[in-house]
């Protein structure tokens, strides 16, 4: 039987802009697909009971872009002030 050593290399993922590739995805959507979106997540949204956990997520989209995240915050009643107040703070990096 032989035997052959293995060694891995695990590196730490950077990543550089987190929200970035979730707004240019919704950018690139057309008008259509981002209706169809904001109906589909608003219904999970909506469905969220902790106002907290709600209001992050809800500043994770408008981070994003500001449209969907304030699409969105309408969509469930939320406060759209709050949520780019939220937003503010996250940081890209």
């Amino acid at each position: 039987m032989v035997v052959a050593a293995v060694t891995l290399q695990r590196d730490a993922i950077h990543k550089k802009l987190r929200f970035r590739q979730a707004g240019e995805y919704y950018r690139g959507l057309s008008q259509q697909d981002k209706d169809d979106l904001i109906t589909a997540l608003s219904g999970d949204l909506g469905k969220v009971t902790n106002a907290h956990n709600q209001y992050a997520m809800l500043s994770y989209f408008y981070k994003a872009d500001a449209d969907y995240g304030t699409r969105l915050a309408q969509a469930v009643h939320a406060d759209v002030g709050q949520v780019q107040a939220l937003a503010a703070k996250l940081s890209e990096h």
